[in-house]
Parts: C-alpha cells; structure tokens; sequence
C-alpha cells in the first residue's frame, strides 16, 4: 500500500486497526478479498475480486456496490481527519451503470473533498478491470459525536 505521507499519526494507526478488523473480524468486509492500494489524505483506493457469495445469478447484487461504496467512503472521509473520529452515514446515492461478474476484479477510488462542521462530503467509484465504471455513490457523513439540542415537547 501506498501512502500519501500527509496522514497524522494518529489517523494512520486508527486506519491500519480499522483495516485489521474488517479482515479478521468483521463479518461481512473478511469475506471480501480487497485490500488498499494507495492511503492519503482525503483519498483511497482499494483493488480485489467479486466475491461469489454477493452474486445475483450471473452478476453482483446491487446491494454490495451500495454497502462497499458506503464503508470506502467513510475511510476516505477517515483519512482526511486529523483526529479519528465516529462517523454515521446521512445520505448515500448510488448510481448504478453496468453489471459485474462474480470473481472478476475490482477497482475502488473514493474521496472525501471536505469536512465543514460535522458533515464529511465524500464520493466513490467502483471500476472494472478494464476501468470501465459500474457503480458510482455520493455520501454525507455526520462526523464526531456532538448531540443535538433535544427540544421539548410541543404538547
């Protein structure tokens, strides 16, 4: 993997335990044969094969390209922090453009272009081999956990 050199210490090792997890320990992300070909700050890649299991008959299930592109830009929005910090998805829309076989190789890009306040603004591509695109998501993240003004009741 390769870094970009600006991620602060502490964003690295958070991301490297979060790496860790998913492919020891997470049930769904151990399953995936993925891993991260370039780290840095407010960008990722990732690379690996569609696993069978999220096959849809002869093609992946649409559902995995939303929950894949969900996950990888959230660590992008991760990698532009400077202190780790939760995160909780506030919008995810993901445009679909063409099918993928189980097993064959996949291409990953996400970017997280700015964090203002508590929202991470991020997008991401899930490529083909070939580098022809198959599934595209923009996504909003809540960052930190500063709670909201709870109102009273208007009985």
């Amino acid at each position: 993997m390769t870094n970009g050199g600006d991620l602060t210490e502490a964003t690295r090792k958070a991301l490297d335990a979060f790496h860790h997890h998913a492919q020891t320990q997470h049930e769904l992300f151990k399953t995936i044969p993925m891993k991260p070909t370039m780290v840095g700050r407010g960008v990722v890649e990732f690379e690996g094969r569609f696993p069978d299991h999220f096959a849809d008959g002869e093609v992946m299930h649409g559902g995995f390209f939303t929950i894949l592109l969900d996950t990888v830009l959230a660590v992008a929005a991760w990698s532009r922090m400077d202190t780790f910090e939760p995160m909780a998805t506030i919008n995810l829309k993901t445009d679909f453009f063409e099918g993928a076989a189980p097993g064959s190789e996949m291409r990953i890009k996400a970017t997280c272009d700015s964090i203002a306040d508590d929202v991470a603004s991020c997008q991401g591509t899930i490529y083909t081999a070939n580098n022809s695109p198959i599934a595209q998501a923009d996504g909003t993240f809540m960052v930190g956990t500063k709670s909201p003004a709870v109102k009273g009741s208007r009985l």
